[in-house]
């Protein structure tokens, strides 16, 4: 009774997540710690010039490219993770 009724019925609605700021904010660390010179360097299907100077220019906030630095960062810390398992 004391919550509007508009409230349960609408549609339902997703949320968004500030990873881009998190990344030049409180991440910004961890986001450089695993795109960096030498996680690159090994990387055979990754231009490691090219996602350092996006990795610099989002901090900055020159450039927004959060959803690249994300894919690349789990892809990083996955290959991490696992590369060793199969030796």
């Amino acid at each position: 009774r004391k919550i509007d009724r508009t409230l349960f019925d609408r549609r339902k609605q997703g949320f968004g997540v500030p990873v881009g700021q998190w990344f030049r904010g409180e991440l910004k660390d961890v986001l450089c710690d695993t795109i960096n010179e030498h996680s690159v360097v090994d990387m055979p299907d990754f231009n490691g010039d090219e996602l350092l100077r996006i990795r610099n220019r989002h901090i900055s906030g020159e450039e927004e490219q959060t959803t690249l630095l994300w894919l690349c960062f789990n892809y990083l810390r996955w290959y991490e993770t696992f590369k060793d398992a199969n030796q």
